[in-house]
């Protein structure tokens, strides 16, 4: 006895001595605190990669505070290999008890050593991570623990069998990770009754069933399962139930159906099918109810139905992808849908063929995306939408012959129909009274006929129609008064007439008007003025152009290339134009007495060219101007008295 203390007693002050002598024993200094925004480790939704940091975030070998000094632990086993059946014997064979209570700290555990001295204990007061441990084929010494209070993390131990040894375990206060186990096969959880945050079970590829799960009743977090390569089934979650923060399923060769999800009443987050090979069955999820972040089914092979679902009502800020299932035939998983935040995205889905399964939808606050969707007939699935929010956008349907959203309002920002191969009419569009930034009609090569389109009375942005090889009448847009940016029609080959123009009063920045052969007359009765620039030309048959109340062009003006036209007697109110003012290159026009009204050109003057286009009507027009902002170019038209 030494200082009145006793022989027990000095040999434990020697070992706590010890302990906190060696490098980061016992020092609370270097327990682990997380950087910001990585305290669950999980990884962002739609992740198909599989990389994602740890929620500890432990080095490998670190371990915080230490365990309680304990006389009575004599086990020095190296083997944990084999997991015996009695549950009082460490791997050795020899016994031991469930005496060592609490492990105070953070564990990270990177050897069997290591392993061995969590022996005993039942209770890890902070995060368990086992990680990298050469040697081992289950976790035998850990048989006594059962509860964690932070996470459990198993990743990257390459001799990994059976999470036998963890059969006790029944909550866990963070996230369950088990990862990158290359030879793992069963998950022997058989006791886990409790998750407070996410399971993530990925790239394990020798794993084939989820049955060591049969015990989870609850999970606060998200449920992924991704990248295991011989996983069959999702069985073993049979008894999971009520609500999850979201699910992630993904990168399956063999998995068929979700069965085993079929306890799921809510998703907080997101719902994640992707590259699921073999997956035809996803009616598991038809419990599933009320709003949801988002939905995303992506490449999923052999997935014809999407029946799942039906029960959520609206979607949020993730919104919905479908995409790249080329099985798939239609949406019916959808139907109870009225309302998207986020956007929407049905792409490269080669067998769809309706949209039928949204036509709940009435309202989406970003974008419509339809395209690449090789045996889609219509849209009319989506017939009900009445407002988007930016871009609603049908393009690359090959087998589309019509598009009509006869409900719909306003567009935020741009709406295109564009390079579908069978549209023949396009004809609808009746209560649309707002777009926000483009309409955009282009390279559809069957489409005849642009009509419709009658409510719209302003639009912020451009009209544009394009490449069109069959297009021969635009008759709608009756009641457009204002473009606020440009008017674009050209190259189209067979366009003949446009007689839905009427109405428009101004353009904010130009019209433009190019090589549409077959157009044979252009009249804006009711056009008053235009911002920036106005260009007809290269049109060989245009025979009559007609502009009759225009008054200013802001910009440019220029009229050329345009081989049948004869006269220019319509343009009786223009009268100033800013920018320079053009009239060339047109054989056939003869007289130009439609611009009496014009005062004032800010840039250059030129008449050129026009072989039968008397050179004294040029210079009267020349003459009659009281500003030129530029030079004055006369030549190449029908010689007479006062030149050539």
């Amino acid at each position: 006895m030494l200082g009145g203390m006793d022989a027990g007693g000095l040999t434990r002050t020697l070992l706590v001595a010890l302990w906190l002598a060696l490098p980061g024993c016992g020092r609370s200094d270097f327990s682990f605190v997380p950087a910001a925004g990585t305290s669950t480790g999980e990884p962002e939704p739609g992740s198909t990669s599989g990389d994602d940091a740890t929620t500890s975030g432990l080095p490998p070998g670190t371990t915080s505070g230490f365990p309680p000094i304990d006389d009575t632990t004599t086990s020095s086993s190296t083997d944990t290999g084999s997991s015996s059946s009695d549950e009082s014997s460490s791997s050795t064979g020899e016994p031991f008890d469930c005496d060592n209570g609490v492990w105070r700290g953070n564990t990270s555990v990177v050897d069997i050593a290591e392993l061995e001295s969590l022996q005993g204990y039942t209770h890890i007061e902070g995060d368990l991570v086992l990680f990298g441990i050469e040697g081992a084929v289950d976790f035998g010494v850990l048989r006594c623990i059962e509860s964690v209070s932070g996470a459990v993390q198993i990743r990257e131990n390459p001799d990994l069998v059976s999470l036998e040894g963890l059969h006790r375990l029944q909550t866990a206060g963070g996230i369950v990770h088990v990862s990158d186990n290359p030879g793992l096969e069963s998950l022997d959880l058989d006791s886990l009754v409790s998750i407070a945050d996410a399971l993530f079970v990925q790239n394990n590829p020798s794993l084939q069933s989820l049955d060591g799960l049969s015990a989870l009743q609850s999970l606060g977090g998200r449920l992924r399962v991704w990248n295991n390569d011989q996983l069959g089934s999702l069985a073993g979650l049979q008894g999971l139930s009520g609500a999850v923060a979201g699910i992630e399923i993904g990168e399956h060769a063999a998995l068929a159906d979700l069965d085993g999800l079929q306890g799921l009443s809510e998703v907080a987050g997101s719902v994640l099918l992707a590259d699921n090979a073999a997956l035809a069955d996803v009616s598991a999820l038809s419990g599933v109810a009320g709003p949801v972040a988002g939905i995303r089914i992506q490449r999923n092979a052999a997935l014809e139905q999407f029946d799942a679902l039906s029960g959520v009502t609206s979607v949020g800020g993730s919104g919905i992808r479908i995409e790249g299932n080329a099985s798939l035939l239609g949406l019916d998983g959808c139907a109870g849908i009225d309302a998207i935040q986020g956007n929407v995205w049905i792409q490269d889905n080669a067998s769809l063929l309706t949209l039928d399964g949204l036509s709940g939808l009435s309202l989406a606050d970003n974008s419509i995306i339809v395209r690449f969707n090789d045996a889609l007939l219509d849209v009319g699935g989506i017939a009900g939408l009445e407002s988007v929010g930016q871009w609603l956008v049908v393009e690359a349907n090959p087998l589309l012959t019509a598009v009509d959203f006869p409900q719909l309002e306003s567009v935020g920002l741009v709406l295109s129909v564009s390079y579908n191969a069978s549209l023949e009419t396009l004809d609808g569009f009746g209560q649309l009274q707002s777009v926000g930034q483009l309409i955009r009609i282009i390279e559809n090569p069957a489409l005849t006929t642009v009509g419709g389109f009658a409510g719209l009375t302003a639009l912020a942005g451009d009209l544009r129609l394009q490449d069109n090889a069959q297009l021969s009448t635009v008759s709608g847009f009756a009641s457009l008064a204002e473009v606020s940016a440009r008017i674009v029609v050209r190259d189209n080959p067979q366009l003949l007439q446009i007689s839905g123009l009427g109405a428009l009063q101004s353009v904010g920045d130009r019209i433009v008007f190019i090589e549409n052969p077959r157009l044979d007359g252009l009249a804006f009765p009711s056009l008053l003025q235009v911002g920036d620039g106005m260009q007809v030309r290269e049109h060989d048959a245009l025979a009559q152009l007609s502009m009759p109340a225009l008054q200013s062009v802001g910009g440019y003006f220029y009229l050329g290339e345009n081989a049948s036209l004869t006269t220019l007697n319509a343009f009786g109110s223009l009268q100033t134009v800013g920018g320079e003012f053009t009239l060339r290159n047109m054989p056939q026009l003869a007289s130009i007495p439609g611009f009496s009204a014009l005062e004032t050109v800010g840039g250059d003057f030129e008449v050129s060219n026009n072989g039968v286009l008397p050179t004294c009507d040029a210079q009267a027009l020349q003459g009659q101007l009281t500003v030129l902002g530029g030079g004055a170019t006369v030549a190449g038209n029908l010689a007479d008295a006062c030149g050539g």
